[in-house]
């Protein structure tokens, strides 16, 4: 007498006492290892109360660390000149590894804030971005990182023009400072964000390392973030130029 099921339950309780997972079930009938597959077998396998109380409930390279990715010591070196920027995420993890505690070493923020994570900057305390060796890096958050004598750009050259941009894709070619000279352009796209200023050069820069520091999916909301700063510091100077002439203005005889 024909059965309705292609495989019986006989036939499942053999393959699945000799495997360690689905996948080996699937394996050991012949079945291509793909997710509807997967999802039958493991609906049949419920259905007939097989037993799979000793499959591995993770996966076997869980824990283990990819065999492609670089390990600290060939992350945490001096490069050489002409050589790319180094992933702020290789960076990061590697300096985790090494047991650099994550928080910031400015105000001493963890990688938590509101509740949120809080994704923390590597920044490189000479601004030369070549040296990644441990003594040179550190974490900062981005409020910290922003007020860095180094950070996006500040010690690259300047444009000679000095024209703003409008809201828009902005892009200025410079003059690099780098230890490798070359003439590079970079630009900003910020057509998909609605807010009324005008950028500088500068403030290019200074938005699109922030957007790659970041690590957020969310492009919109790290410009916005980024812009938000910017205003915060300006803010920041006119106050400070506005006290400096009332203390002048205070200090001169009536």
């Amino acid at each position: 007498m024909a059965t309705k099921y292609k495989y019986t339950p006989e036939m499942l309780a053999e393959a699945a006492a000799g495997s360690t997972s689905i996948t080996g079930v699937l394996r050991r009938l012949g079945i291509t290892v793909a997710g509807g597959n997967h999802a039958h077998i493991s609906r049949q396998l419920k259905r007939f109360e097989i037993d799979t109380s000793h499959f591995r409930r993770v996966s076997p390279n869980k824990g283990r660390p990819s065999p492609g990715r670089l390990r600290p010591e060939q992350v945490l070196i001096m490069r050489p000149e002409g050589s790319s920027r180094p992933n702020p995420r290789q960076l990061r993890r590697s300096l985790i590894a090494v047991g650099m505690p994550y928080r910031c070493a400015g105000c001493k923020i963890e990688g938590a804030w509101r509740g949120q994570p809080l994704i923390l900057h590597v920044d490189h305390i000479d601004g030369n971005w070549l040296d990644n060796r441990e003594e040179n890096l550190r974490f900062l958050c981005p409020n910290c990182h922003s007020q860095t004598e180094n950070f996006a750009g500040k010690t690259r050259g300047r444009s000679p023009e000095a024209e703003t941009h409008g809201l828009g894709p902005c892009q200025r070619g410079f003059d690099s400072h780098r230890p490798y000279k070359r003439t590079a352009a970079y630009s900003v796209n910020l057509k998909s964000v609605n807010v009324g200023i005008t950028l500088s050069p500068q403030d290019a820069f200074f938005i699109e390392d922030y957007i790659s520091y970041s690590g957020s999916p969310s492009r919109s909301a790290v410009i916005r973030e980024a812009i938000r700063l910017l205003r915060d510091r300006e803010v920041e100077k006119e106050y400070a130029v506005a006290f400096t002439e009332a203390e002048e203005d205070a200090g001169e005889p009536s």
